[in-house]
């Protein structure tokens, strides 16, 4: 076993909490060997030097962390085992027609609460703008001679400040 492993065992040894009924969950990714496999080919010794360190290595952790947690763990292992795998499933999301909304231009969709909404704040902008308007040409052709309630109110205090 490497350093690399040593120092993450050591570090799930340390951070666990194991000692108090705690759970963890804990990750450990291999990385890909495939530029080996390319480089050596599959039946070669390195690759297969290579998968017994790996196992060897994954076995440790499985020991340490089994040891750690008093064999209370559950232990959960997913390999991609060829590289075809990869490259069918990469082949077949390429090849895939793309069936995504923008290319139909479609409308995006509402609520169904839309409409009673839109009746809403439609019938209450209308009321708004006809009473802004009412009051608008009510202002424009008042008669300032009139004896009104504004004038009777601001003509003894124009008056006053004189």
């Amino acid at each position: 076993m490497g350093t690399n492993e040593s120092v993450t065992l050591n570090y799930i040894k340390k951070n666990s909490s194991a000692s108090n009924n705690g759970q963890d969950i804990i990750f450990i990714q291999v990385e890909s060997f495939a530029p080996l496999v390319v480089t050596y080919g599959a039946a070669s010794p390195q690759v297969k030097e290579a998968i017994d360190l790996i196992r060897n290595a994954l076995e440790q952790a499985v020991y340490v962390i089994r040891s750690l947690y008093k064999d209370r763990v559950i232990i959960f292992d997913a390999q991609v085992s060829s590289q075809n795998h990869i490259r069918r499933r990469r082949d077949v999301v390429i090849g895939a027609p793309q069936n995504d909304s923008t290319s139909y231009n479609l409308a995006a969709e509402y609520g169904e609460d839309f409409p009673v909404i839109f009746n809403i704040v439609l019938i209450l902008s209308i009321i708004l703008i006809v009473a802004i308007i009412a009051v608008s040409v009510s202002m424009a052709f008042m008669d300032p001679g009139r004896d009104s309630i504004i004038y009777r109110m601001t003509n003894p205090r124009m008056k006053k400040d004189q």
